[in-house]
This record gives structure tokens, sequence and C-alpha cells, in this order.
């Protein structure tokens, strides 16, 4: 394959991946991360593409097939499934009952060892 070629689809993947993690990590609502993991679906296909094609890159090339397949979970979830974060460990304002549990873990935590707060820490709501 030609090397301009192989190096668009190198450098592309690797930009579109880092671009499509930014916006996730962001955490924007639904269709946004949904439209971040398509963006990861086309960088997982250029780099399959340059994997299997650039001289020494099979690694890659393999790596990507499977987060293909991880991210197109992602697309069909939050782009088209009507899946909902259930009531038990999510919260509308995004955060888990897991945060919760951490945030009052590390409360009394701070209490037992001379803190001079008397309370557990209210939960931010945005």
């Amino acid at each position: 394959m030609n090397e301009t070629l192989l190096n668009i689809l190198q450098y592309y993947g690797a930009g579109a991946a880092t671009f499509a993690a930014l916006v996730v990590s962001l955490n924007l609502g639904r269709r946004i991360t949904g439209w971040a993991f398509l963006l990861f679906v086309t960088s997982s296909v250029a780099l399959i593409l340059w994997g299997f094609f650039a001289e020494d890159s099979k690694g890659i090339g393999f790596q990507n097939v499977a987060l293909l397949v991880i991210n197109a979970i992602g697309v069909w979830r939050y782009l088209f499934s009507n899946h909902r974060a259930s009531k038990q460990g999510s919260h509308d304002d995004g955060h888990s009952d897991i945060q919760t549990s951490t945030d009052t873990a590390c409360w009394q935590s701070a209490t037992r060892i001379g803190s001079s707060s008397t309370a557990p820490p209210a939960k931010a709501r945005s």
C-alpha cells in the first residue's frame, strides 16, 4: 500500500481516537457520547487497515479489531438503544451510588484520623 496513505491512516486513527476519548471523558450526554463512539469506530477501521498493511504493525491491527467491536457496542448503546441507566446505582445528575459510598467512606476515614468535620459531605447535585 502507498506509504502516504499508510501515514494518513496511522495519524488519523491516533488523532481521532484521542479526540473521541476526550469527548467521552467530558460526559456531555448520551448523543454526543454516541457520536464519539462513532468516531472511535472510524479510528479503529483506520488503524486496522494501517496495522495489517504496514510492516510490523499487526498487533495494532488485532487490537483494533477488538476495539471495533467494543466501539460498535458503544454506538449501538448510545445512539440506537433505548437503554437507560437503572434507578438503582445511578442518579439523574450523573452521580452513582458507588461515588456516594466512596464519599461516605472517605468522610468516615477522615473522622477517624482527627478531622473536625461532624457530618458527611452533602451530595452535590448539578
